[in-house]
């Protein structure tokens, strides 16, 4: 069994309505700064840069699950063009590591 920290980053392809979401999630943030026009800015700045030549966004996990867990709690299925982002993630091979006591977690995973 291996261990991942949702602190690490984790690579997924947005779609269309993953930006539209993501977008929204930031122009909220800025609605509550003293200058909403300059946050917007940054927020595209600092999302394209976080998008490689593939198209993979680089994205830690807990702020994925914060940006689009209620999203895909409301989705029917996993799949279609509603979905933000593309239903497979990639994890660096060096973000995995071993479970220190080779044990089962409890909840029997």
């Amino acid at each position: 069994m291996k261990e991942f920290n949702i602190n690490d980053y984790v690579k997924v392809k947005l779609t269309k309505t993953g930006m539209d979401i993501m977008k929204q999630y930031y122009v909220d943030i800025a609605k509550n700064t003293r200058n909403p026009k300059d946050a917007i800015e940054t927020f595209g700045r600092s999302v394209s840069s976080k998008i490689d030549e593939e198209g993979y966004l680089s994205i830690q996990l807990h702020e994925l699950m914060n940006i689009f867990g209620w999203y895909l709690k409301w989705q029917k299925g996993l799949s279609g063009d509603e979905l933000p982002f593309d239903t497979t993630i990639l994890i660096r091979d060096e973000d995995l590591t071993d479970k220190p006591d080779g044990k089962r977690l409890s909840s029997g995973i």
